[in-house]
């Protein structure tokens, strides 16, 4: 099978586990998100071109069933912002699409999918249905994922290269081949998600020493010593 069919269909494939297990389908078609890239078959100059279409084409094809997944979040702050960063992309891609204009993946960036594994990393590891207890934990999420996306697209979109392309730390190491890219992938990696990974582990560590309210909690009548004291008209 000819490579470029059978990565269409893995990545077609794929996503759908996000309907059943939403974060081993988003970091997996994340995973292979990140791997295509060394996988298209470049032999012309415009297969550039052709392979942003074909990759942005496929990134909102699973960003949309993740965003189906959205709709049973139980945090509705939660699932407001995601929800608003998916349309924030689509922007973002309608103008690229329409003027191909490479600069709207930077100013439009795609940080839906990193609260969307934010949010199931968050659920998966506490039990816990509602993150964003706070406006201050809402901004710090934000950020955390913010700054390093944008890092990411700046070495895309305007100086054209991964960042390990351009500053090597398996080559600084004198590593080769296969230890050299996965030595990249993964320091580079850890760099730039250092700050949304510590966010997340101080937050699920934060919830699991203390815990937090339910959902529905907030509206729930409560016990108290004094409601349990019998009255005059009791006695």
């Amino acid at each position: 099978m000819d490579p470029i069919y059978l990565l269409t269909l893995l990545r077609l494939l794929i996503p759908l586990l996000i309907l059943r297990w939403p974060l081993v389908g988003i970091l997996l078609s994340a995973f292979l998100d990140s791997l295509d890239w060394k996988l298209f078959p470049f032999e012309h100059s415009t297969d550039y071109h052709l392979y942003q279409i074909w990759d942005k084409s496929l990134d909102l094809y699973y960003g949309l069933i993740a965003f189906f997944v959205t709709f049973k979040w139980r945090d509705h702050t939660a699932r407001k912002i995601v929800q608003s960063l998916f349309i924030y992309r689509l922007v973002g891609l309608g103008l690229f699409f329409t003027f191909d204009w490479r600069p709207a993946l930077f100013f439009f960036p795609n940080l839906f999918e990193n609260f969307f594994f934010f949010y199931h990393a968050f659920l998966h590891f506490t039990k816990q249905p509602l993150l964003l207890t706070s406006k201050r934990i809402a901004f710090l999420i934000l950020i955390s994922i913010l700054l390093p996306k944008l890092i990411h697209e700046y070495f895309l979109h305007f100086l054209g290269h991964q960042p390990w392309e351009l500053h090597n730390v398996g080559q600084y190491l004198g590593l080769q081949g296969i230890a050299q890219e996965e030595v990249n992938l993964l320091s580079w990696g850890l760099l730039m998600y250092a700050p949304s990974l510590l966010a997340l582990v101080v937050l699920i560590r934060r919830r699991r020493n203390g815990g937090i309210l339910h959902p529905d909690e907030n509206t729930r009548p409560r016990t108290t010593i004094q409601s349990l004291r019998p009255t005059t008209d009791t006695l």
